[in-house]
């Protein structure tokens, strides 16, 4: 019973805040539980994606629309919150990179068909309140790598001489 406390917790927490979601608050006020439309709609993305219907669009859509609207909610607050500020920025570093990556390892991405309904909920997992996954994957992979490199990067002072000289041997 203990394995599954945290899984119990983050369905408690997203039913008491299913307000913030308006769909999920209509759902509510119908008699239907956010719950339950919740994973009714994971569950159709995730077929669509896994189905190949759309699946780059349906990740797209997802990986930029709520994280834009939240960005933007936190850019234009009177008070920014430090915590979502960094989660945010930690998001879209995450964000570009994998679209980096995807451009070159397009071809080998094609070989695995589970691809996109996986990229969905990695995607979610790092953006959603509930999870926030983007800060602990930032600062355990992203950070170190950066920390490392950092007074290369700004001894170019972000005109790309350092990785230029990297790339030319130098």
């Amino acid at each position: 019973r203990k394995r599954f406390q945290p899984v119990g917790e983050c369905l408690k927490a997203f039913s008491e805040n299913c307000e913030a979601y308006p769909p999920l608050a209509v759902a509510n006020t119908v008699g239907v539980p956010a719950v339950f439309v919740a994973f009714l709609v994971v569950l159709a993305t995730v077929a669509a994606a896994w189905q190949g219907v759309a699946g780059e669009g349906l990740c797209a859509v997802v990986g930029l629309a709520y994280p834009a609207v939240k960005t933007f909610s936190v850019m234009e607050a009177r008070l920014q919150d430090p915590a979502d500020v960094k989660h945010w920025l930690a998001y879209w570093v995450l964000f570009a990179l994998v679209c980096v990556g995807e451009s070159f390892y397009r071809e080998i991405i094609g070989l695995f068909p589970a691809y996109h309904p996986v990229k969905l909920m990695v995607l979610l997992w790092l953006q959603l309140p509930v999870t926030a996954g983007a800060l602990p994957i930032f600062t355990v992979a992203v950070d170190p790598i950066l920390r490392f490199h950092k007074e290369y990067i700004e001894c170019s002072g972000g005109s790309g001489e350092y990785f230029r000289a990297a790339m030319m041997g130098h």
